[in-house]
């Protein structure tokens, strides 16, 4: 398991602690709940975590977890963050960096997270369930998630308008929660997997409580889990389990702020993230004219990790390392100094064939001269 998946499991046992402290009713979802169900441990290629409450409980989930403030812990939603995209909560580690290639969502926070999912009633009016339902799509929209997006961005902008046109933005949290909090026999929640997932007339499925081990620590999943399984992913899991699951494009550093990071870049977390979006990798396939704004991608990307990749280094090539360096060196140790430098050459080697200006990505100037010195190349 590496360290993104470390640290959503950290996240995960602190939501948990938090909950049970405060009775607070919940459930791992999603592919969380399935790794859990099938191997009790987290796949290399999960990205985030999730866990689901009702959203009667919405403030008081606010409450504790915000009460508890968690050194280095940040709970961001719409009602902090009118620019959030959606309606459920995010809680993200600010001592970390995680993000993804050309895909803005209007969050201010940037660390590796676990998302917390309302358990929604769906309203027993069809005129109020539509209404809602438009003011979350144009929440959604707005914000990057291209599913409801359309050529000229038609589809969200108009749900915006008509689903938030009566209400203040600061407000529409509220709205919401009271809104999905009227008893009904049909459920829902967001998630990555679909926009909405529905459960008509299986609210039941969420009355009691089955435990399940993840990589070491319980948790609680819906007492009816083959029911919720089928719902959320509509064919067996064990299939959904077999299914080889794509990682999309990201910088992940579960030790660097994603503060510091994006000062290296000079550019805000919004800034350099909606011009990505601007020249959105699917659209730039189909059209040959846009070869040019495609190569710039590509270069600002290569550019991105080069970033990444020196921050990280520059933990490892330290005094304490520089010395170990020049004690190997000066004892004819040339095999433990090839060994220590490999991280280094193999970054100097990611500039040579990325066309970066190696002046632009120094590690260490100290261990710049130190190489120069012993005569060594840059490349391997």
């Amino acid at each position: 398991m590496g360290d993104l998946q470390n640290t959503i499991c950290q996240l995960l046992t602190e939501l948990k602690e938090i909950f049970e402290e405060n009775n607070i009713s919940y459930f791992l979802g999603g592919f969380t709940a399935l790794n859990a169900q099938c191997q009790e441990e987290f796949d290399e290629n999960i990205k985030d975590g999730s866990m689901l409450v009702f959203v009667q409980d919405a403030r008081k989930v606010i409450s504790a977890i915000e009460q508890k403030n968690r050194q280095n812990r940040v709970l961001e939603y719409l009602e902090k963050n009118k620019d959030f995209p959606g309606f459920f909560l995010k809680y993200s580690a600010e001592d970390t960096t995680y993000f993804e290639k050309n895909f803005y969502r209007g969050y201010q926070t940037y660390g590796i997270s676990v998302n917390i999912f309302f358990i929604c009633c769906c309203p027993e009016d069809n005129v109020q369930k539509k209404k809602y339902g438009l003011i979350e799509k144009g929440l959604f929209g707005r914000n990057g998630y291209k599913i409801y997006k359309q050529p000229g961005e038609i589809k969200w902008n108009k749900a915006l308008k008509e689903g938030l046109e009566n209400h203040d933005i600061e407000e529409l949290f509220e709205t919401l929660i009271r809104a999905y909090s009227e008893p009904s026999e049909e459920v829902f929640y967001h998630s990555y997997i679909r926009p909405k997932i529905t459960f008509r007339g299986k609210r039941k499925i969420f009355d009691t409580v089955q435990k399940r081990k993840l990589n070491g620590n319980v948790y609680a999943v819906p007492g009816d889990i083959e029911g919720f399984f089928k719902g959320t992913f509509q064919r067996p899991y064990q299939e959904v389990f077999a299914l080889p699951r794509r990682t999309p494009a990201l910088v992940i550093d579960s030790e660097l702020p994603y503060n510091m990071f994006f000062r290296e870049m000079d550019l805000t977390p919004k800034q350099f993230l909606l011009q990505n979006e601007k020249n959105n990798m699917d659209q730039l396939a189909v059209h040959e004219e846009c070869k040019e704004a495609k190569e710039y991608i590509d270069e600002t990307w290569a550019k991105v990790k080069a970033i990444e990749k020196r921050l990280s280094l520059q933990k490892i090539y330290d005094s304490t390392c520089l010395e170990e360096i020049r004690q190997a060196w000066d004892g004819g140790d040339y095999e433990e100094v090839y060994r220590i430098l490999r991280p280094w050459q193999e970054f100097n080697c990611y500039c040579r064939d990325n066309n970066l200006k190696k002046e632009e990505y120094i590690v260490n100037e100290k261990l710049e001269r130190m190489v120069e010195g012993f005569g060594i190349g840059m490349y391997l």
